[in-house]
């Protein structure tokens, strides 16, 4: 359908306009360009700050393409206004950005640090402040998805697991398990309910997000130096 030259920079990140009509594209090192589709036409261009990590997920853009967000390579976020090139604030962390996500209305950014912090931060898109954290993964984040209402946000860690949250209440709502290396890369699907998984093996998974997977709790029996065990022939 289309090429778009890239003048040997190495492509850190993509995203479609929710219309399909415009492209925005990241180079490490580079440039955040956006192009009209499918005929390729460059509509801006300005300049990139993206970070060693940028082959990762740390860009992100708005569903309308207006706003867009890119990492330090120390540390740190960018939102800068995509109709203009603006920057309209930047936050600094402690820790290298290696995944973002605005939400679908675009009021909300979360950040997440696959190297030594577990917590997903959230951000006011509109004052560049934090509002909140999210705790749970055992391990560094890789990615992250937004349902498409907004609702939800869903993670995805080097702990094997992949979280879904609620942004109402900050609190984790299911975690689905199967992956036996760091999940490194999420997709939802246009249906808003089909999850794609990517690990760090090569693995690929598929998920139906519609349902939760309750863990019931754990049964722990006050025996010391149990030799055997067997079960009743009723299974109980």
């Amino acid at each position: 359908v289309a090429e778009l030259p890239l003048d040997g920079e190495w492509c850190a990140g993509l995203a479609f306009a929710k219309d399909g009509r415009t492209l925005a594209t990241s180079t490490r090192n580079g440039h955040i360009t956006v192009w009209r589709m499918p005929d390729g036409a460059k509509l801006a261009s300005y300049s990139s700050i993206q970070s060693q990590y940028a082959f990762l997920n740390s860009f992100a853009a708005t569903p309308d393409l207006s706003l867009a967000a890119d990492t330090f390579s120390k540390g740190g976020i960018r939102v800068i206004d995509l109709r203009d090139g603006r920057e309209l604030w930047t936050a600094p962390t402690k820790l290298p950005i290696v995944a973002l996500a605005f939400s679908p209305d675009g009021k909300s950014l979360a950040s997440a640090a696959a190297f030594g912090e577990s917590n997903i931060r959230l951000w006011d898109v509109a004052t560049g402040k934090e509002i909140g954290q999210l705790e749970g993964h055992s391990s560094g984040v890789w990615s992250l998805v937004f349902s498409p209402d907004g609702k939800k946000l869903i993670s995805s860690s080097s702990d094997q697991t992949i979280r879904t949250w609620d942004m109402a209440s900050q609190k984790c709502l299911d975690v689905l398990r199967g992956h036996r290396l760091e999940v490194w890369r999420l997709a939802l699907l246009s249906d808003g309910k089909t999850l794609v998984s990517g690990c760090k093996d090569g693995t690929v998974c598929f998920w139906d997000t519609s349902v939760t997977h309750p863990r019931q709790a754990r049964i722990t029996l006050p025996a010391e130096n149990v030799a055997d065990w067997n079960v009743a022939p009723d299974g109980r």
